[in-house]
């Protein structure tokens, strides 16, 4: 079979970087699908993406599909053949139209009976047929954060698409979407006055884009952008703040990168750190600078906190390769500026009141309709803080050196003052500051820089990439503020649905879940989510709401659940089999996870689930009293309840104690009744006539799985057949 380079270009108006990130990923998962289920074989597959054109190249494609045998159903038997088992006009008519002789026909039964079927040869179609199919299936597929239509077309897209190069080695294939016709001809930047570019051939993509100044590869994008700031560190002196999320951000945000730098006034210097990097990075995709640290011989660094500030310079891409930088700089140096402007001018207002000035105006700012003001969250987390703090930290005299009463009043004081920032002209016009503001302004009127600290943390973790708060009071508020959120809106029935989730109260669960989970935290969730419901119940806020905090409990541990099985590994079953337990002590059911994932290992495991399972089962709907060890007739029934009264002790001291290697000896100690167990079924007729002693077998059972459900939910976990 023949095979040639294949090339799909589709040409947009600019996408943001996000999409443009998304439709690169959505490309490298969905054409390897359509390739194969369209049976036209390739290799040597690459996706590419930035803001103007999203596309694909294949190093070598098969001319034509490959033959496949389609399995097709006709007739059922009974009518397809008389009571002779000749074939009736039926069977007849349906071999003809499948091209085959009536004798070749076979049968295959289904929950529906049994079928009269036919294997026909299906011949490959010219891949310039298939590829048009493959085109549309692609572009139907994309689902792009948000949506757009500009044309009558049954589906939309991200953004318009204004031109389609489809080339099949040096072949131009035929199709169209969205009204555009496939053409030869790509296009540059829009500042390149629309300036086509004409591909020869699939192969030459690539060198001819670049020769135009279009790097369509987001990796050599981002190597041009290191490689220029990298030139400027050198030239400046200096180091430029970025990492490699703001480097790939960079990388989708421009089709032709050259880097650049401008100066800002350096009285602007006066800025909080945080207000000059969301200046430069949130509002316009500049990178802040610093001084560079030089190394000690020893290996060591030298710091100098008067050269640990910003400098005032700036790193900017130019998206327009034919662009003057002189011009563009200029240009860059006067849209920073008056940003960096407003920055100050808020920041001197805001200065002029303080946090506790502020708050009577968060009276009438609404969380939701229903669930009250910023002003009653505010009391609220004020209370609800130290409370928490009480919990976590019981029987504690200091939390690191401070003193616990200390400590809950700095809590409760962060709690009181952490939502004040909302109103400041700051925060207003940016909006990413939130939190981070408060804990400026706290130190600005004299806090202390515990609650400061938390202030500035409580928002965090903001997602499953950012880290959670650094400080144990930082902690402590984000659990009161997250809890809180949580009661009040499952208290007034806002519960998230499938995919949708318009509060973020997944996100908000997260949170509590990584919170506890990374700081060890051993203390009752329930007890805390009790804490903030009351809390919302003072406040008149809650629907009579039955079993609400057992309904916030599970939501949790259902993100508990994605931790442990998408982060940590654990097997999926053997994780729900924990989370599934009634305990609410997160930190202990992680630890209960580790350890069973481990002795899922043991080559004890699956011989031992398969014998509780099957106690499990003669269980179900029966009844049973206490257990008479006098009664016990059977050796085996004796020796088994003699082994699980030998280390029932043992297990039931290992729960709730948080350590690992209590788990696993309990876990071991378990593994040594498979025998017993084992023997037991091989020997022991549980259900027998005589009442007494079915009762009394049933006793022992329900001992033998109670001490296993101690510890997890046992009828969770999934035993491989072999």
């Amino acid at each position: 079979m023949d095979y040639r380079e294949f090339l799909l270009e589709i040409g947009v108006e600019d996408l943001p970087p996000a999409f443009v990130k998304y439709g690169r990923e959505h490309i490298a998962r969905a054409v390897p699908e359509l390739f194969k289920k369209h049976r036209l074989e390739f290799e040597g597959f690459s996706a590419f993406a930035s803001p103007r054109r999203l596309a694909f190249a294949l190093e070598s494609c098969a001319t034509r599909q490959a033959d496949s045998d389609e399995l097709a159903r006709g007739p059922a038997v009974r009518v397809a053949y008389d009571a002779e088992g000749r074939p009736t006009k039926a069977a007849i008519g349906f071999a003809r139209s499948m091209g085959v002789d009536v004798g070749d026909l076979g049968s295959t039964k289904t929950p529906k009976g049994e079928y009269v079927t036919a294997k026909k040869r299906l011949l490959g179609r010219a891949a310039v047929e298939v590829i048009p199919d493959i085109v549309r299936s692609l572009l139907e597929s994309f689902s792009f954060p948000k949506m757009m239509r500009w044309t009558d077309a049954p589906f939309a897209f991200g953004r318009p698409v204004r031109w389609l190069v489809v080339l099949f080695g040096d072949e131009l294939v035929k199709c169209s979407v969205f009204g555009v016709s496939s053409s030869r001809n790509s296009r540059g930047v829009w500042t390149q006055n629309e300036a086509k570019i004409r591909i020869a051939d699939a192969g030459s993509y690539l060198s001819e884009m670049e020769r135009h100044s279009i790097i369509v590869s987001h990796e050599r994008r981002e190597e041009i952008i290191h490689a220029g700031i990298k030139r400027i560190e050198q030239n400046l002196g200096c180091e430029v703040v970025r990492d490699e999320e703001m480097l790939s951000i960079l990388a989708d945000s421009v089709d032709s990168p050259r880097v650049s730098f401008g100066d800002f006034d350096a009285r602007f210097l006066e800025l909080p750190e945080p207000v000059l990097t969301t200046c430069l990075w949130h509002h316009q995709f500049f990178l802040a600078t610093r001084p560079k640290f030089f190394a000690k011989p020893s290996g060591g660094f030298k710091v100098d906190a008067a050269l640990t500030r910003l400098l005032p310079h700036f790193v900017a891409l130019l998206g327009n390769p034919d662009a003057n930088e002189d011009q563009v700089r200029a240009g860059n140096e006067a849209v920073l500026e008056a940003r960096l402007d407003d920055a100050a001018f808020f920041f001197a207002e805001d200065k002029r009141a303080s946090l506790d000035s502020l708050l009577p105006r968060l009276k009438g700012m609404a969380l939701h309709k229903g669930l009250g003001d910023l002003l009653m969250k505010s009391r609220r987390l004020k209370n609800l803080a130290p409370r928490i703090a009480a919990l976590v930290f019981a029987g504690q005299d200091d939390v690191d050196g401070v003193p616990i009463d200390e400590f809950k009043a700095n809590c409760g004081r962060a709690g009181e003052l952490c939502k004040a920032d909302l109103i400041t002209r700051m925060v207003g016009e940016f909006p990413e500051l939130q939190g981070i503001m408060g804990g400026i302004y706290a130190k600005v009127f004299g806090e202390s820089d515990e609650v400061c600290d938390a202030i500035s943390e409580h928002y965090r973790p903001r997602g499953a990439d950012d880290e959670p708060p650094k400080t144990h009071c930082g902690r402590i508020l984000a659990l009161a503020d997250k809890l809180d959120s949580l009661c009040a809106f499952f208290g007034a029935g806002h519960v998230p649905k499938g995919s949708q989730d318009p509060f973020g109260l997944r996100r908000e669960a997260f949170g509590v879940v990584r919170i506890i989970h990374n700081f060890s935290y051993k203390v009752s969730l329930l007890a805390t989510i009790q804490a903030a419901i009351s809390g919302l119940e003072g406040d008149r806020l809650l629907r009579p709401a039955e079993g609400l905090p057992r309904q916030v409990l599970d939501f949790v541990k259902q993100r508990l659940l994605w931790v442990l099985t998408e982060e940590e590994q654990t097997r999926n079953d053997l994780a729900l089999a924990v989370v599934s337990h009634e305990s609410d002590d997160i930190y202990d059911l992680v630890i209960r996870a580790h350890a069973l994932n481990e002795f899922s290992k043991d080559e004890q495991f699956d011989a031992l689930m398969t014998g509780l399972k099957r106690a499990s089962n003669i269980l179900k709907g029966e009844t049973w009293g206490k257990l008479n060890p006098g009664t016990l007739v059977e050796e085996q029934e004796t020796r088994l309840f003699d082994k699980i009264s030998e280390i029932v002790a043992g297990v039931y001291q290992s729960i709730g104690a948080s350590d690992y290697q209590l788990y696993l000896r309990a876990f071991r100690l378990m593994a040594g009744l498979r025998p017993f167990i084992d023997d037991f079924f091989d020997n022991v007729m549980v259900m027998v006539e005589d009442e007494a002693l079915r009762r009394n077998r049933l006793a022992l059972l329900a001992r033998l799985t109670k001490m296993f459900g101690s510890i997890a939910d046992f009828s969770r976990i999934v035993v491989e057949k072999k």
